[in-house]
């Protein structure tokens, strides 16, 4: 949290987190879980929601929640999943290349490349692109991000959505045109489509950004998932 809110080129207090964290509230306070950051400065601009593990409800209630918190102040937002780290000046290049998309209402949305936990971030800054990958055994759409060959000189069109890499003008979200269904719990694959074809038949258009930007732990040995 602290190089999300940090380590960027924005001026200090520009950006502010707002972290949906599960834990055990019966095993007692979170701190030990989750931790606190080590500047104060910085925590006073985390704002976290706790919720029970037993009373999660899958992602979209969480995204719901977050969302909710969004202030008037708020230009922008950046919705991601935990296990994510960042380039350096992220705020600036996002922000750059959301003006460049040839879109009144542009996301930029992609899956994000990996990065083995431990080790520094990947020096390949090559896109991915949201493309379909298969349909499951229950008849849903199944997503995977394609590594396009060469880093683009704009952002390219993206035919799909996807919830842990989304960045876009706080007004879309804030003013209700497109609500996060927090109602739809316990729902993983099955959301991003949803939340496309919310976001795509209310006039918003998709773009892949031309370089990563952050990189996600893909791998999940030593920790419990939800399917656990």
């Amino acid at each position: 949290a602290e190089r999300l809110v940090v380590g960027t080129s924005a001026p200090a207090g520009r950006i502010r987190a707002c972290v949906v964290q599960q834990y055990d509230c019966e095993a007692g306070a979170d701190d030990a879980l989750v931790g606190r950051l080590k500047d104060p400065d910085v925590e006073k601009r985390v704002e976290r929601v706790r919720v029970d593990f037993r009373d999660a409800a899958g992602p979209c209630p969480a995204r719901a929640a977050a969302l909710a918190r969004l202030g008037d102040d708020d230009d922008y937002v950046l919705q991601i999943d935990s296990h994510a780290r960042f380039r350096l000046n992220w705020d600036a290049y996002l922000i750059r290349t959301l003006g460049e998309c040839p879109a009144r209402t542009p996301i930029l949305t992609a899956y994000p490349a990996g990065y083995h936990a431990g080790s520094a971030l990947p020096k390949d800054h090559r896109p991915t692109l949201l493309v379909p990958s298969k349909f499951d055994e229950h008849g849903a759409l199944r997503l995977k991000g394609r590594r396009l060959a060469a880093i683009p000189k704009t952002p390219t069109p993206s035919p799909l959505w996807c919830a842990g890499f989304s960045f876009s003008r706080a007004a879309l979200w804030r003013e209700g045109a497109v609500p996060y269904d927090g109602s739809l719990r316990h729902l993983f694959f099955g959301e991003e489509l949803v939340q496309a074809a919310r976001l795509f038949t209310s006039g918003c258009d998709f773009f892949a950004p031309p370089e990563q930007v952050l990189f996600h732990l893909w791998e999940r040995g030593g920790r419990r998932t939800i399917f656990q």
